[in-house]
């Protein structure tokens, strides 16, 4: 019997198991990239691994600042940046358990006791996990909201954990989104420098579809991104947001053919 697929999750496990997927062609890494795509993997990975790991963070960061507050969501943080960081650290932690529990065990960090220097260590790998680069203000990321309320003296308990729970949904897409770059760019990444292969391998699986190529120049020109969007709109029908037949044809120089008629038929 063949041994069961382990189930990923956390993200130590999604990284285990690139490497434990080998590529030996592109329809290999189709395949492989089919199934991790696939409707019920992606919905795995958002209800087994982020959303729970985002729960975790939002209970105890909420359960800190509770005691802080005496569970008086009217106490108002203006000027209590120590305090919320130290809900984030709390936050974090939980955090780190279920989604990347290796974070936990970076050398050195059980050595830190100041709460404030942990939370810029914890937190820069939160915004790695949810695609924040260091410096950038959006006003979505964990640290924008701690910066931005910490600094506004009516603001209280209630907006951190309104704003924080808001943002969960928000950085839960993200971070899925991040995981299925990491893979697409895992399966293809022999093909980087060679786009052209992968472009002449979804243009004869066009044929099947009875796509084909009308612009032989515009289609070339395309990168890896472009020629895997494109069989994922031929194949799977999954066309970028308001793409139709002429847009398609303008931007990938294919086009869907009419059917021909059985043999016999008038």
């Amino acid at each position: 019997m063949a041994e069961k697929e382990k189930k990923i999750m956390s993200i130590d496990d999604f990284t285990n198991s690139l490497e434990s997927t080998h590529i030996k062609d592109i329809g290999t890494a189709f395949k492989e990239y089919d199934k991790y795509n696939h409707e019920d993997n992606q919905m795995h990975l958002m209800n087994n691994v982020i959303h729970p790991a985002m729960d975790n963070f939002y209970t105890a960061f909420k359960a800190e600042l509770n005691k802080l507050s005496k569970n008086d969501d009217k106490y108002k943080v203006g000027n209590k940046h120590k305090e919320l960081k130290k809900a984030a650290v709390a936050g974090l932690k939980k955090f780190f358990e279920k989604a990347d529990p290796s974070v936990l065990k970076i050398e050195g960090l059980k050595d830190i006791k100041d709460d404030e220097k942990l939370y810029d260590v914890l937190v820069a790998q939160y915004d790695r996990i949810i695609g924040r680069n260091p410096g950038q203000q959006n006003g979505e990321g964990l640290v924008d909201i701690i910066e931005h309320l910490s600094k506004n003296k009516k603001a209280t308990i209630g907006h951190v954990l309104q704003h924080m729970y808001d943002a969960r949904d928000k950085h839960s897409k993200r971070a899925l989104s991040l995981l299925n770059q990491q893979f697409e760019s895992h399966v293809f990444s022999k093909y980087n420098n060679s786009p052209h292969k992968v472009g002449a391998y979804v243009r004869k699986e066009m044929k099947k579809y009875n796509w084909d190529v009308v612009d032989p120049l515009e289609f070339t020109k395309k990168n890896l991104d472009d020629y895997i969007s494109i069989r994922q709109g031929v194949v799977k029908k999954r066309w970028e947001e308001g793409m139709d037949a002429d847009a398609i044809q303008n931007k990938y120089g294919i086009k869907q053919q009419e059917a021909k008629p059985a043999p016999g038929s008038k």
